[in-house]
């Protein structure tokens, strides 16, 4: 190789003491070594491809470290740096469904939509769908004008009733108050 020559050995059982003392292979070995070193040359050796024992290799020396103590300790710290790992960086299971939003109260909702209306100009709208509504909840037939008066059928609930008085302010009532009074009825009819 450049300048020298390199020896290689397919396997390391022919260099270990037992085939050197007992085996050909030391004879071998010993005029190799002898043609390497004349003229003046340095004779290297590369043991660590073969490993540390015969056919033993990177992954074999792993292994046998593993097998000692300090081995063990390495092996488990590893593992347990796994774990921390794999638990830190994923959720095992389904994820933790979202609460669901929380809805309003009827009377928000209500207090809501009066205040849009109110600022919209639009209190007849409002007006009409509450009557409209309190027909409906009463399964009683809409009349055909554009805002309904109270339905003819609850007078014995709407007279000298909150629902009366709010109503007959006209688009100057209190929307709020208004919705209140026709569930009011609602309840009364359902009782």
């Amino acid at each position: 190789m450049g300048g020298g020559h390199v020896i290689a050995w397919s396997d390391a059982s022919p260099l270990t003491n037992h085939w050197l003392r007992d085996g050909g292979a030391g004879l071998l070995f010993a005029r190799e070594a002898a043609r390497a070193l004349s003229g003046g040359r340095v004779l290297e050796f590369d043991e660590y491809h073969q490993g540390y024992r015969e056919g033993a290799g990177p992954l074999t020396a792993l292994l046998g470290f593993l097998r000692t103590g300090p081995g063990h300790a390495a092996l488990q710290g590893a593992v347990a740096l796994l774990l921390l790992l794999v638990l830190s960086a994923r959720r095992f299971g389904a994820p933790v469904p979202e609460l669901p939003a929380r809805r309003r109260s009827p009377l928000e909702h209500v207090s809501a939509l009066a205040e849009a209306y109110r600022r919209a100009g639009a209190r007849r709208t409002a007006r009409t769908r509450l009557a409209q509504g309190l027909y409906r909840r009463l399964g009683l037939r809409l009349p055909g004008t554009r805002e309904p008066g109270l339905p003819a059928g609850i007078e014995r609930w709407a007279s000298g009733s909150e629902l009366e008085t709010v109503w007959n302010r006209g688009e100057d009532g209190d929307l709020v108050s208004l919705a209140a009074a026709v569930d009011e009825v609602i309840r009364e009819v359902r009782r």
